[in-house]
């Protein structure tokens, strides 16, 4: 299954994001947070899921000061599965843009930016993964 996740780009990127939508043709379009609510239209043709999520405690949450400021319940509840097989999509976390692995679970912060996933029950592949908006602080 092909998943294409966008988080915080506030109003900007939004040509570079609908272009991969058509570009990728995504099974699942997943946005984490602080998104247009017009972009929610663009998705058509694939399945939509708006969230709001943050980081776990402990991956992707840094911030520029170097505090980890992620969801304690969330790395509790990873942990208490032994960092299950499959993808975290997350974002608001600007400065911590990225990927971190622990135990089968693929962590992604695509804060400002974006990922497309190739995913299965036995394995998540980051196909590519960029951010759209410039900056780390607005």
């Amino acid at each position: 299954m092909r998943i294409l996740t966008f988080s915080d780009l506030h109003g900007n990127g939004f040509c570079e994001a609908s272009c991969l939508i058509d570009v990728s043709r995504p099974n699942w379009v997943v946005l984490c947070g602080d998104m247009l609510p017009d972009f929610k239209q663009r998705a058509e043709g694939s399945r939509l899921n708006a969230q709001e999520a943050f980081c776990p405690f402990g991956s992707c949450d840094k911030t520029l000061r170097g505090d980890h400021i992620g969801h304690r319940p969330l790395f509790r509840h990873l942990q208490d599965r032994n960092w299950p097989q499959g993808p975290v999509l997350c974002g608001h976390i600007h400065q911590s843009f990225g990927l971190e692995e622990t135990g089968g679970t693929t962590i992604l912060n695509v804060a400002t930016g974006y990922a497309l996933i190739e995913w299965s029950e036995r394995f998540t592949h980051v196909m590519a993964m960029a951010r759209l908006v410039k900056g780390e602080n607005f």
